[in-house]
């Protein structure tokens, strides 16, 4: 459990490959790099292309150099804490250390091999993200997201109590979390964290205007996250654990559905192992780093496919909906979904060798918010079927 008095980390608000080509830069600088060649090249790479000044994504790249530092992967100068101060500090400088200048060469040569040194590294230096990979390494974490207006119950009246507004809240969860036996000690913690959320119940209360929206924002991000993430002993916030979830994606360590089909909400859930173990040795510095790639679960698959697709069918020989059928083997299994697209790929090669036979069609509709298609040969893939062999 993460004991928020004790323990205090910050998450950059980054993805991991921009620490590497920040990192790339740095190492391969004939002379020492700055601060602004930083910004400007992260600027240059973004996804999201801002117009060109000299303070556009300063905060990333602020967020960037602090963290290859704390990492001891570069050695950095005074860095700006806002806005004022960047044009002051434009010509900070940044250098890499003999293992960040390893770490960059690893990242040309192996861009895996780099990202698991990475996330080693990040396992022994981020007390916020070790705690999160343990949890989500003892078992899948359920959280029973509130969407949609709905999800509160019939005949909401305007303005809402605050005591109605918590009791629906917790009813709400409540019905979903018992469906995967949600610990009882859990449940208590969970609704004392909602009737305790006073300021946001009576914020939402006190909205004049009815903007359903901000209602459904205000209980999810402030509310019913923080209780759920409380009563599983991480005392983080919100937008924490929104990059945390980013990060771990970005590692592969982790992955997330919405499409299990015995919850409605998000299951995360670990893809990887380390050594020494850390939920037999937790303040062990971890050494290793094992993903369950298509190897390590082939002579698993076929049966965990079938054993869903029974679930979902009712062993009837009839096309289902992929996206459960997807969650239910990537849990199972605890792979990524593109693993869970390899191995299928392989089951549909060999045909009947493999004692089954699996028909697809063509999504009809988009993959779940948050979600990838499932893609086959380059074909993306919405419904399947499966027979097998020996007829049963």
């Amino acid at each position: 459990m993460l004991d928020n008095d004790a323990i205090k980390d910050s998450i950059p608000r980054i993805r991991i490959d921009q620490l590497f080509d920040s990192l790339h830069l740095i190492a391969l600088s004939k002379s020492t790099c700055t601060f602004n060649e930083v910004r400007r090249s992260l600027h240059r790479s973004s996804k999201r292309q801002a117009p060109p000044s000299r303070e556009v994504m300063w905060t990333v790249a602020r967020d960037v150099l602090t963290d290859l530092n704390r990492l001891r992967l570069i050695t950095v100068g005074p860095l700006p804490r806002k806005r004022s101060e960047v044009e002051r500090l434009q010509e900070t400088p940044c250098k890499a250390t003999e293992k960040g200048t390893e770490l960059a060469r690893l990242y040309k040569e192996s861009r895996a091999r780099a990202f698991d040194a990475m996330l080693l590294s990040w396992m022994d230096n981020h007390p916020y993200f070790r705690a999160f990979t343990i949890r989500l390494l003892s078992s899948p974490m359920y959280i029973p997201d509130i969407t949609s207006i709905k999800q509160l119950g019939q005949n909401l009246k305007f303005p809402l109590d605050p005591d109605m507004l918590a009791k629906r809240i917790i009813e709400s969860c409540t019905t979903r979390l018992q469906a995967i036996n949600f610990p009882a000690d859990k449940f208590v913690i969970f609704s004392e964290i909602v009737n305790g959320q006073i300021e946001y119940l009576n914020r939402v209360s006190s909205m004049r205007d009815i903007d359903v929206k901000r209602i459904v924002d205000t209980v999810e991000d402030n509310i019913v996250v923080p209780a759920i993430l409380k009563s599983e002993g991480l005392f983080l916030d919100s937008v924490t654990f929104q990059h945390l979830m980013s990060c771990s994606q970005d590692f592969f360590s982790a992955a997330i559905t919405s499409s299990h089909p015995d919850f409605p909400g998000r299951v995360l859930f670990s893809t990887c192992d380390f050594m020494p173990d850390p939920l037999i040795n937790p303040d062990t510095s971890i050494s290793d780093v094992t993903h369950h790639g298509q190897s390590y679960v082939s002579d698993q698959f076929a049966m965990s496919l079938i054993s869903a697709y029974k679930k979902l069918s009712g062993s009837l020989q009839t096309y289902i909906d992929i996206y459960p059928l997807r969650a239910l083997v990537c849990t199972d299994l605890k792979i990524q979904p593109l693993v869970f697209s390899l191995c299928l790929e392989k089951i549909i090669e060999v045909g009947q060798e493999s004692g089954m036979s699996i028909y697809t069609e063509l999504p009809f509709t988009p993959p779940p918010q948050g979600e990838s298609y499932v893609q086959v040969r380059g074909h993306r893939i919405g419904l399947l079927k499966l027979s097998l062999s020996n007829g049963g």
